[in-house]
């Protein structure tokens, strides 16, 4: 007797049907969709700023991935949408972890009624939002499917290669065809090289890191021998690349994560994991082979005598502690003067200079890097108290810690498959945490997309857990909206909820087409910052070129390269208004150009944006091309206080 085949109770309502069948197409479909993010996401993430941005000048690298991230956001939000106007719901996925990131947004643009520079505020709240954005996409596109964290797992790591790849390129390059690399060196020491184009050497290390705990989990679990060749080189490469990078803050993230999957593996299966030997035992003799390539004064290391010797003999290993302890001396001293509030997003870097820190009273040897500007805190809950406020820390703390306890619970009865995937995904998250206490993770973009894709990573995961009991569907109709919430466990805990707009077929598929054109003009717009950055590139050769011929005496070719980098700043602040470093450099060519009172508009509006102490001594070179005098001595006495010890002897306009 055949049995009767047990009904799926997710679609018992019938008006859901052909819902269900449509939801089976998605799914059939989605290793192409995963297939396009990968590309996508190698396209913007290593070839635009290679190609694009090849010579990027200052912090162009981040412009690239904000802008694609933005921009496949707003794809996928516009596709998203036109299905709901096909009668496909769209889905809120009801999870802790999205509530918390959706009240951290909202914080973030809060705290601009109450920040010294509320554009500051407004620009990082939106790099949130499209951040939020994306963590409710991705489980939109994935389901509930594991497999799909997996696609999203390889393209993690083709992303992670690819950078890799670059990076040793560059280094040998630099080392042996310097006429080859055309890169304007960011950061002191070889670093330099490698940061320019693609961020600094921290950020890829963090990336790099992440990947290799990623891929060591695939080159365990692999059983197909492909993969299994893929995992091994590319666990060869991102090492490599990790330690030609050199960066301790990536390294300890590396060791913290391996340690946890390490400790979870063992308590779990014991030797178990490592019970293929051959590919492990293949690992360890090519990373000993590659380390003491780097590591020893051997013909073709671009290190030579050793990377060692050379890392810890050059500046930025000299200045990373001391620079280190000043600005998080100086993100308490915020944190004390603003403790429930904060100074409002983004705004960190706006204060700091103006801070004065008891704890580094009497230290002579970093009294000159105090009241100088710096990029971030270097510390994600300090970054965050400071900004946002106490509540804002709680929020971020209530963010990573749903995220956790939904990988923790009840992780001794996971099957197999599961518990490598929330083990490797804890182990990743406990790494970034590592890497966010010395760096800047979740300010710049490479990082901070990294997080909420774990995050994202977590809630799929929970969705995907076999043996998670659901009930049926509660289906309503709202005048043409048509709501759905989906209900798990036997208490009907709401799950997620969707709605859709369904039209006419004719009327869909334009509204479609709409949606899809406006997702266009919109990424048009999110990669002005880009174009604004490669004008800005040019301005910076055009004053190159000037320098070089007035000290050749040639005024011609002086004036006409004046005339160029003045072009090509007014260009970069008509594509981006909020490009600082541009208006910061077109101030001081109005001054050396002998254009005081243009100087002086252009420095009230980079006032707005930026609280550095050169802007004193500029303000009154400007006042004192005016004649007026006495304001001059005024900045000028207000440089000299903001530098203290170490520009006592800054020259008089």
């Amino acid at each position: 007797m055949r049995m009767a085949k047990r009904p799926d109770l997710t679609t018992v309502d019938p008006t859901m049907a052909s819902e269900t069948g449509n939801s089976e197409q998605a799914a059939s479909r989605m290793p192409e969709a995963l297939a396009w993010l990968a590309v996508a996401s190698v396209t913007g993430f290593v070839v635009t700023p290679l190609v694009i941005n090849r010579h990027a000048y200052y912090d162009a690298y981040f412009s690239p991935k904000w802008a694609w991230m933005a921009t496949m956001t707003a794809l996928g939000l516009a596709a998203m949408l036109g299905r709901a106007l096909f009668g496909k719901p769209v889905r809120f996925v009801l999870h802790p972890v999205c509530a918390a990131a959706l009240a951290f947004v909202v914080l973030h643009y809060a705290s601009a009624l109450w920040a010294p520079s509320p554009t500051l505020a407004v620009q990082r709240a939106l790099h949130l939002t499209w951040l939020t954005a994306a963590l409710g996409l991705v489980p939109q596109v994935i389901g509930r499917r594991r497999r799909g964290i997996m696609r999203l797992a390889w393209a993690w790591i083709g992303v992670a290669v690819a950078t890799a790849i670059w990076t040793l390129y560059q280094d040998f390059i630099r080392a042996f065809w310097p006429e080859r690399l055309g890169i304007v060196a960011n950061l002191p020491d070889w670093r330099g090289y490698l940061s320019a184009g693609l961020g600094n050497t921290n950020h890829i290390g963090d990336l790099l890191a992440l990947a290799l705990l990623l891929d060591l989990v695939v080159l365990g679990q692999a059983r197909r021998a492909g993969a299994r060749a893929a995992a091994l080189i590319a666990a060869v490469i991102l090492a490599a690349a990790l330690t030609v990078v050199y960066s301790v803050g990536s390294n300890l993230g590396l060791f913290i994560g391996g340690a946890i999957m390490l400790g979870m593996v063992w308590q779990r299966e014991r030797g178990r994991f490592f019970r293929r030997r051959g590919r492990w035992v293949t690992l360890g003799v090519a990373w000993a082979a590659m380390l003491g390539f780097f590591l020893t004064d051997v013909p073709g290391n671009p290190h030579r005598p050793g990377l060692l010797k050379v890392g810890f003999a050059s500046e930025r290993w000299a200045e990373g502690g001391p620079t280190r302890l000043v600005i998080w001396a100086g993100g308490a001293e915020i944190v004390r003067n603003n403790p429930i509030l904060g100074v409002g997003a983004g705004n960190f870097t706006y204060v700091y200079p103006e801070m004065k820190s008891p704890l580094l009273e009497g230290r002579a040897d970093v009294a000159r890097y105090q009241g100088q500007w710096t990029n971030a805190a270097h510390n994600v809950f300090l970054q965050t108290w400071s900004e946002v406020g106490v509540i804002g820390l709680v929020v971020l703390l209530w963010m990573l810690g749903a995220a956790f306890a939904s990988l923790l619970k009840e992780i001794t009865l996971a099957r197999v498959g599961e518990f490598y995937i929330r083990m490797t995904l804890m182990a990743m998250l406990a790494a970034w945490l590592a890497h966010a206490m010395m760096n800047f993770a979740l300010q710049q973009p490479s990082g901070a997309i990294a997080l909420y894709l774990l995050l994202a990573a977590v809630v799929i995961e929970e969705r995907s857990r076999k043996g998670r009991p659901r009930t049926p569907p509660l289906v309503s109709q709202s005048g043409p909206l048509t709501w759905r919430v989906d209900f798990v466990e036997m208490d009907r805990r709401p799950d997620s909820f969707g709605v859709a707009l369904p039209v006419s077929r004719g009327v869909a598929t334009a509204a479609a087409a709409l949606l899809i054109v406006a997702a266009l003009l919109a990424a048009a717009q999110f990669w002005r910052p880009v174009r604004a950055h490669n004008a800005y590139t040019v301005a910076h050769q055009s004053r190159l070129l000037k320098e070089q011929a007035l000290a050749a005496d040639n005024y011609v070719l002086a004036s006409q390269a004046a005339s160029d980098e003045e072009r090509m700043l007014e260009l970069t602040l008509a594509l981006d208004p909020w490009a600082t470093g541009a208006r910061s450099r077109f101030s001081e060519f109005l001054i050396e150009q002998r254009r005081p009172s243009d100087a002086l508009a252009q420095l009230e509006q980079v006032r707005r944006r930026l609280n550095s102490s050169e802007l004193y001594h500029r303000e009154a070179r400007a006042l004192a091309q005016l004649g007026r005098n006495k304001e001059a001595e005024e900045k000028m006495a207000a440089f000299r206080e903001r530098f203290q010890q170490s520009n006592k002897t800054a020259a008089s306009p």
